[in-house]
């Protein structure tokens, strides 16, 4: 009966070493895919990110924010525009002197000199 118990714990702890070790494979794995094919690049995971949102009209937005610098390059329609990231306690805001965006709660906002250019809700 010590025998057999003493085997079911052996084999438990191993089979508990080799879990753990293929999870910490499968976590490097993935984090290599998520930072791309290891070149170097200026379009690393780590440096810009770029998304697309559509708005409630119907209108697209292109955003590349470059975690680096701390700015987004804004494409709406014909107008490109560079902002640079101000602080918050809650959310995302960027803005210049003309333009202001900003991401609350899931909804993303795009001002220029005041007006709502851009809405997600």
């Amino acid at each position: 009966m010590k025998r057999s118990t003493g085997w079911f714990i052996l084999i438990t702890f191993m089979f508990s070493l080799w879990s753990c070790t293929a999870y910490k494979k499968e976590q490097g794995e993935q984090e290599l895919r998520l930072k791309g094919d290891g070149q170097n690049n200026s379009n690393s995971f780590d440096n810009i990110v770029d998304t697309t949102l559509q708005g409630t009209d119907g209108n697209k937005i292109h955003l590349s924010f470059d975690n680096v610098q701390n700015i987004v390059v804004v494409v709406l329609d014909r107008d490109t525009v560079l902002l640079k990231q101000d602080t918050t306690a809650s959310g995302i805001s960027y803005s210049n002197k003309t333009y202001k965006y900003t991401e609350w709660h899931r909804e993303a906002k795009l001002e220029k000199e005041g007006k709502v250019v851009f809405s997600t809700r």
